[in-house]
Parts: structure tokens; C-alpha cells; sequence
């Protein structure tokens, strides 16, 4: 093949068929990850789905991989070693799979954080604490000028 093009000035790319997408890749996903309750997490915003409406994303997209040779050795450095790699798969909302299609950069961070059991229950405790902080500080700050105000107007 890459003679013949060579021959007729064609440009020829060959990818390796670990970079496209396969059939199997979300029974394969399912079937290593089973969920005991039946519901799966969205990796990127932490919403619980049935088995049935979830989808199954590649944290590395496949076009990315099969177009790109430095997304592969990018990929290659958090140990994946093709498209439908476990590593690489994670679950997605419809509505997150969609606003991330092809994209890169701070998603991937977000697929390999999202997935980890940690992460969501550390993430909400966090919150929690940042909620009940901002709210002591906001008793401390605005506490004394509002009843400043108040003894202002009663004058």
C-alpha cells in the first residue's frame, strides 16, 4: 500500500488498529467495573446513572489517538497502550460525553480524578467545610457593620 501510493503521489498513514475504536469496548468496560447498586458515576460531574443511561468515554479521545502520534506517547506516559485500553475508559453522563467530544487539556484531568471512589465523597466534604468557613467568616466580617447600620438607623 504505501508503495503503490508512493508510486501514484498519494500519501499513505497507516494506524495501528490499537488506536481505533472496537465493538466491545463498553461490555468489556462493564463487565471489569460491575456496580453492585446497579447506577454508575459520571466521572466529570459526579451524577449517578443506571447502567443503561450511561455512556462509556475515552479520557483520550479514539480520533486523537489514531490522528496524533504524540497523544499516544502522551497517553503511553499514564500507562495506556491503545484507544479501548481500561485506562483509558471511564463513564460520562450523555450531557458531559457531549460538552467533551474530541477535547483534551483539563478534561483528561477531570476523566482520571472523576473515576477514582475518593475523589467525589472527599469533594463533598470539602465543600461542606468550605460552606461553614465562608459562613463563620461572613458572620465575623459583616456581622459588626450590620449592626452598626441597624443602631445607625435606630438613632
Amino acid at each position: 500500500m504505501q508503495r503503490f501510493s508512493r508510486r501514484k503521489g498519494l500519501t499513505f498513514e497507516a494506524v495501528p488498529t490499537q488506536y481505533t475504536r472496537s465493538n466491545s469496548y463498553r461490555s468489556q468496560f462493564f463487565a471489569c467495573h460491575p456496580s453492585a447498586t446497579g447506577k454508575y458515576r459520571c466521572a466529570y460531574c459526579g451524577k449517578k446513572k443506571p447502567k443503561d443511561k450511561i455512556t462509556i468515554d475515552h479520557i483520550f479521545p479514539v480520533h486523537c489517538m489514531e490522528k496524533y502520534p504524540a497523544v499516544r506517547k502522551r497517553a503511553a506516559l499514564f500507562g495506556i497502550h491503545g484507544s479501548n485500553d481500561m485506562k483509558n475508559l471511564c463513564t460520562a453522563c450523555m450531557r458531559c460525553n457531549q460538552k467533551k467530544e474530541a477535547k483534551m487539556g483539563i478534561w483528561i484531568l477531570k476523566g482520571f480524578i472523576g473515576k477514582q471512589p475518593w475523589y467525589w465523597p472527599l469533594r463533598r466534604i470539602l465543600t461542606v467545610i468550605l460552606v461553614f468557613f465562608v459562613l463563620y467568616l461572613g458572620r465575623k466580617i459583616y456581622m459588626p457593620v450590620v449592626c452598626n447600620w441597624i443602631n445607625t438607623l435606630q438613632k
